[in-house]
């Protein structure tokens, strides 16, 4: 969690271009560490900036106010659910990185399983009774990934690890808004 602390500073320097690259995959590791690809210098900014929906969507919870016509509710769970379905499809460009690997069908049967559980939550019967499944899935996926995905660098995994928390945070805070 101590990573977490200083994801603002590491906004601010990704926004200026001074964040060491984070490599989500270790294919060269010596090219990485000698020029951090622009590129990979975005992921933490994205990340981190994928926060502020959810964000946005607890504080008009807090204020009681609608968001462009929707309950705030809806705007966070719809959301998540667009978030997770990325993440679990990324499963699938990174098995691709992974042939050889014996287990890299664990990698992408997770990928489906996540995206089944997505598309269940949209049939709740309101938003807020989708949020503890969305969470579940956030946490299913972060921990069979840092198990199962053996070209995570550690700085990408820091990285998921507070974004992971922040997330699931996130959806106890409007569970309980």
């Amino acid at each position: 969690m101590a990573e977490c602390a200083r994801w603002p500073r590491m906004l601010i320097r990704a926004m200026r271009g001074a964040v060491p690259g984070v490599m989500m995959v270790n294919r060269n590791k010596a090219a990485a560490s000698a020029s951090p690809n622009r590129a990979y210098a975005v992921i933490p900014w994205l990340g981190y900036a994928g926060l502020l929906p959810f964000l946005i969507a607890l504080l008009a919870q807090g204020l009681d106010v609608a968001v462009m016509g929707h309950s705030p509710e809806s705007l966070f769970a719809s959301y998540s659910a667009v978030i997770l379905a990325f993440l679990a499809g990324s499963l699938w460009g990174r098995a691709q990185y992974q042939p050889h690997d014996r287990y890299v069908w664990r990698l992408l049967l997770l990928s489906n399983a996540v995206a089944v559980l997505v598309w269940i939550t949209m049939f709740a019967v309101d938003a807020t009774a989708s949020l503890p499944m969305l969470a579940a899935g956030f946490v299913i996926l972060w921990w069979f990934e840092s198990r199962w995905d053996r070209e995570m660098t550690p700085s990408y995994q820091r990285l998921r690890n507070c974004l992971t928390a922040l997330v699931v945070l996130s959806h106890g805070l409007m569970m309980w808004v």
